[in-house]
């Protein structure tokens, strides 16, 4: 199959051909995009936030001050921006700024100045151009199963970057420990370290584990509005990038483009913040993190000692532990009472539940199917399940994701032959192993710093990573190991993870003393200092 699809499934309704399946992908992004109004949501408190809002942005525009974009904010706005990235909707790139003379960046320092000033961004600005991209899961050609990437115009990206810089220290303070998500010196893994930690401090304690996975329908894409303007003032954002966020997502716009061909249909941007913006991954943890904050003071879930790390989360990736199966349900509840108040809906079918074998079968409950109930809905109990990227398993989380790496890797490893990785016939072995290094390592190697595989498991990688080097050398498969790390110059793949650890372990000692992985780390060399810790020993 092609790179762009010529069969595309819209709830249902099947279209073909270019024209249609760009008429397809429309329709599902267009629809996304329209304010829900689904009767189960709080639509009393969905509308005392609507009239709060109003007050908040009525405040805002009477009091506000103008504080002016200097020419240095500017320089430094625009240096973030990314390079090698698609055009916006007028043919723009960063790079028509990051290489502009100084006179042309004058200009633009009026034209934004004038924006803050009047905290008003036109509207023939704010069109954005959506991209589909796959999700790498389910049916390819189901709608459901891609993500919209909206390249935002690059004049309102900058302006995006200006208010992140002056309002980021307001976002990071009141960000609550357990999202790691989109954050600077930290790593989505860390979510994943909490886990197993946990898991390890129940196994000693021969207790059970239970970890519910909630899914929310399109995160991103269904953000109220009014609740994030709310949220936002309660923060103590300044009242100049309340109005002027306010302003970028009113009456904003998208079109659709596939197969480099762009829509004619343009719809409007009713709801939720797009993904590819620059501050759009700030604002949706803003919108979140009431929820954190209500499951850290509830009390209930994981502990280890005395440090709460309940509801580890990346994002919308939110994970709920807890050795008391009651308990967890009461976490699941008010998860679904947060959506319902803030007008996003959690999906019953794509949020499990894996209970983990951290004890003996005696001391786990009896647990049947439908035990766990969101909104009044079974929810899947599973045998495995993936998280950030990570198999998560019953028995043996480290084997399931060691066997989901090497097909990964296989698949890249596939992908990367017609550009000659391969023996006979292919590039020269320098760049073989360049290539083999850059595209195929991390991915065989990827959370094994948390799980630290040893035994069969580490046998079975390290037989796969040694078989596929000597492939893309042209050695036979009895040349002795020592020559093959001498051939290619890369290590045994065990040193590369004992890197990868001590990488890790690196920078959960540079992270402040107060952030949840220092404070675990500390806890457990404390008290543990000669047993091994997930991710943090060797």
């Amino acid at each position: 199959m092609g790179r762009f699809i010529e069969e595309l499934i819209v709830e249902n309704e099947t279209y073909q051909t270019s024209d249609r399946v760009l008429e397809g992908w429309t329709k599902h992004f267009g629809d996304l995009a329209k304010k829900s109004n689904y009767q189960k949501f709080d639509q009393n408190h969905l509308e005392a936030v609507e009239d709060e809002t109003k007050l908040i942005l009525k405040i805002c525009k009477e009091n506000y001050s103008h504080e002016k974009v200097s020419i240095q904010e500017l320089k430094n706005a625009v240096k973030k921006l990314n390079t090698n990235k698609a055009m916006d909707y007028y043919g723009i790139t960063a790079e028509n700024f990051i290489h502009a003379s100084e006179i042309l960046l004058e200009y633009l320092q009026l034209l934004i100045n004038t924006s803050f000033e009047h905290c008003y961004i036109p509207n023939l600005l704010k069109i954005g151009t959506l991209f589909p991209v796959f999700k790498n899961k389910g049916d390819i050609k189901n709608a459901k199963n891609y993500r919209g990437i909206t390249v935002t115009p690059t004049y309102s990206k900058i302006i995006e970057i200006i208010i992140k810089g002056r309002e980021n220290n307001k976002i990071v303070k009141h960000q609550n420990p357990l999202q790691n998500g989109f954050t600077a010196k930290s790593t989505p893994l860390l979510c994943e370290l909490f886990i197993e930690e946990f898991e390890r401090e129940k196994k000693d304690l021969k207790l059970p584990t239970y970890v519910g996975l909630l899914d929310g329908k399109s995160a991103f894409d269904v953000v109220v509005y009014k609740n994030l303007i709310r949220r936002l003032f309660q923060i103590g954002f300044s009242q100049q990038s309340i109005l002027l966020i306010s302003n970028l997502y009113e009456n904003a716009t998208s079109c659709v483009k596939w197969g480099n061909i762009l829509s004619n249909c343009f719809f409007n941007i009713e709801q939720g913040v797009r993904q590819g913006g620059a501050i759009s991954d700030d604002l949706y943890k803003v919108y979140i993190n009431p929820l954190l904050q209500i499951l850290s003071n509830s009390g209930l879930g994981a502990k280890i000692g005395n440090i709460n790390c309940c509801a580890p989360t990346c994002a919308d990736d939110v994970a709920l532990i807890s050795n008391n199966p009651f308990e967890l349900q009461n976490m699941i509840n008010i998860a679904v009472d947060f959506s319902q108040r803030e007008g996003y809906l959690l999906q019953p079918q794509k949020s499990v539940v894996l209970p983990i074998k951290t004890c003996t079968s005696n001391k786990m409950l009896d647990i049947d199917q439908g035990f766990w109930k969101l909104k009044n809905i079974d929810m899947p109990i599973v045998q495995d399940s993936s998280h950030i990227g990570i198999k998560k398993s019953q028995k043996d989380s480290t084997n399931a994701t060691i066997t989901e790496n090497i097909k990964k890797a296989r698949r890249s490893m596939y992908s990367l032959m017609g550009a000659g990785l391969h023996g006979e016939n292919g590039l020269d072995p320098e760049t073989l192993i360049s290539l083999f290094r850059t595209y195929i390592l991390p991915v065989l190697t990827y959370g094994l710093e948390v799980l630290i595989p040893s035994g069969k498991n580490l046998d079975l990688i390290q037989q796969q990573h040694k078989r596929w080097i000597k492939q893309i050398l042209s050695l036979k498969l009895d040349v002795a190991d020592p020559a093959v790390c001498l051939l290619s110059g890369l290590l045994p793949l065990e040193a590369e993870i004992h890197i990868k650890i001590i990488t890790l372990f690196g920078n959960i000692t540079r992270a402040e003393r107060s952030s949840l992985e220092w404070r675990i780390t500390e806890r457990q060399l404390q008290i543990k200092p000669t047993q091994a810790i997930a991710g943090l020993l060797i």
